[in-house]
């Protein structure tokens, strides 16, 4: 079994951790993070775990699926979807 979809895992799941901590979820923080920071959380935990499907993905095309390529997978895209709403909502909107 390939570790990184777990590592991808992890960091996303600290980022995560800090971008809530900090209200880093709330669109008109000024407070913690700065904006282009939390965005740029949000977009390097995306890709990453994009990549971490992927992975996970060619991991159970070439040994067959398993309990842990299935979890690691599921997660990674679960992740990934948080942290593409989550950019989303936080960009600014000028009306």
């Amino acid at each position: 079994m390939n570790k990184f979809p777990w590592l991808a895992l992890g960091i996303s799941l600290l980022f995560a951790l800090i971008i809530l901590q900090t209200d880093g979820h709330v669109p008109g923080s000024t407070g913690g993070l700065p904006l282009l920071m939390r965005l740029l959380m949000s977009e390097f935990a995306f890709l990453l775990n994009i990549a971490g499907v992927i992975v996970s993905i060619r991991e159970m095309l070439r040994h067959g699926p398993s309990f842990a390529a299935i979890a690691a997978a599921t997660g990674c895209l679960l992740l990934a979807g948080f942290f593409f709403y989550l950019a989303v909502m936080i960009w600014p909107v000028r009306g």
